[in-house]
This record gives C-alpha cells, sequence and structure tokens, in this order.
C-alpha cells in the first residue's frame, strides 16, 4: 500500500508544480534516447559478428615488419610459406588473404570514358574461406592466380551504377 501512497503524493507534487514535472520528464526522455543510441552503437559494433557464415570461426593473422627498413622481408614467398603452414594444420579450413592497407587505384576504360576505381587484392580463395557467393558469375580460381588474365568480381553497388546491372558483363574483356 506505501507504493501506492508514495505514487499518489508524486502526482500531487507534479500537478502543483508542472515545470518540475517537465523538467523530470525531459530529463528522463534524454537519458533513455542517450541509452538507446549508445546499445545500438554497442550493438552494431561489437556483439553482432560478421556477416559470414560461421563467422565465429574466422581468424585473422597478421604480419608486420618490426621498422620500415625491413618491410622488404616480407615478400610474398614470405608469405606463401605461412599460406603452406596453415594448410599442414587440420585446424583451419584453408588460409585466404587480403592487403588491407593497401587500397590500389586502378585506371578502368567505361565506354571510351577512364576512371578510376579502388581495387582491393585478394588470394583465389577468399570468397570460399568466407562462404560468399556471387550472384553471377564465379569466384576466383587457382588459375587466376597464376597466368590467367587480370579477373575481377565487381560489388552489387559497381555492376548496377556503372553497367546498368547487365548481366553481360560477365566474360567482358576490358
Amino acid at each position: 500500500m506505501s507504493v501506492l501512497r508514495g505514487l499518489w503524493s508524486g502526482f500531487r507534487v507534479f500537478r502543483y508544480q508542472p515545470a518540475f514535472a517537465i523538467c523530470i520528464a525531459a530529463t528522463a526522455a534524454v537519458g533513455l534516447a542517450a541509452n538507446a543510441a549508445l546499445f545500438a552503437i554497442v550493438d552494431g559494433a561489437f556483439l553482432r559478428g560478421l556477416p559470414f557464415p560461421q563467422a565465429d570461426r574466422l581468424v585473422h593473422l597478421e604480419l608486420k615488419p618490426l621498422d620500415f627498413f625491413q618491410l622488404s622481408v616480407l615478400d610474398r614467398g614470405r608469405v606463401g610459406e605461412i599460406r603452406q603452414r596453415l594448410m599442414q594444420n587440420a585446424s583451419f579450413a584453408g588460409p585466404a588473404s587480403f592487403r588491407p592497407d593497401e587500397r590500389i587505384e586502378d585506371a578502368v576504360e567505361f565506354s571510351d570514358e577512364w576512371r578510376s576505381l579502388r581495387v582491393r587484392e585478394v588470394s583465389f580463395d577468399f570468397f570460399d574461406i568466407l562462404a560468399v557467393r556471387p550472384r553471377l558469375g564465379r569466384t576466383f580460381s587457382e588459375e587466376d592466380s597464376r597466368s590467367a588474365p587480370r579477373a575481377v568480381i565487381l560489388s552489387h553497388d559497381l555492376w548496377t551504377r556503372q553497367f546498368g546491372a547487365d548481366g553481360g558483363v560477365i566474360g567482358r574483356v576490358q
């Protein structure tokens, strides 16, 4: 019964002092909005996994030189050696690699017009490890990484914006 009595006396104070009631309601509303915004940020950045099947099983290994002058030590031969060791390890489904720091600006000709695009270099098995399939076409193969002509996978945004979602771009040589 004391809870109801407390609520009734609180209501009487709000009725006789409306400015105080508005200040309390505004403070509660700002606090709730800030809490909801903070939770949305934390949830999106930290609590949800990556948008891949079995994302909790992905492992990120990174090679960094000790200083600028040792940069040449981390060449493709060293990366290939690490890749072979990871393939021999039964704990991993397979290694895939990408260059996170280097976004290459590449000039491409579209309809008699040259445009600069951001390109990211990945290994041939990158999409297979992530279990991601393209909507049209295929992913990279091991032959693409050896001696085949350069192959690309277009983002959905580039495909719709630049090519008008034309399925005929598959296999086209630029």
